[in-house]
């Protein structure tokens, strides 16, 4: 299973390609990352704690038809945590 992603590169990494093409200079480029950084880091974590959802929405679906909801219940609530440990 893949580790969590390192959002804080990733939104710099972002934010630089944003601020070499769109404005350029490093003091406006910092100044850029500084206040743009926190919305994307959080958008970024959104994102991959929709998915997370959602992949947990799938595999319960899918394991309580093949093999019963009761069944499955336990390893649905084991996999959802797994899933909750990777969004921190």
């Amino acid at each position: 299973m893949s580790d969590t992603p390192a959002f804080e590169q990733l939104a710099q990494r972002i934010l630089d390609r944003y601020a070499a093409v769109a404005i350029g200079g490093s003091e406006v480029r910092s100044f850029v990352s500084q206040s743009l950084g926190t919305a994307v880091v959080e958008a970024l974590r959104e994102t991959w704690n929709a998915r997370g959802t959602a992949d947990v929405a799938a595999i319960d679906a899918a394991l309580s038809l093949e093999m019963g909801a009761d069944s499955s219940r336990e390893l649905i609530t084991q996999l959802a945590h797994a899933v909750r440990v990777l969004d921190r």
